[in-house]
């Protein structure tokens, strides 16, 4: 309804063993869309082993155009 756009930088904490996120921190982007990327986030699930670090760096772009 805000209409707002741009970009949400997150950074995931993902369990290496299960895959799951385990944390989710947003570190840039409007406020307004912070709050919704970060539970999209949460519901990620990645290939068990698939991270070096457990240390993931993601960038959700919201755009209300069509591509």
């Amino acid at each position: 309804m805000a209409r707002i756009e741009g970009e949400v930088g997150l950074q995931l904490t993902v369990d290496d063993a299960t895959g799951e996120v385990s944390d989710v921190v947003a570190v840039s982007g409007n406020r307004l869309l912070q709050d919704n990327a970060v539970n999209a986030a949460k519901h990620w699930r990645f290939k068990p082993g698939s991270t070096a670090s457990g240390k993931i760096n993601a960038t959700l772009d919201y755009s209300l155009r069509c591509r």
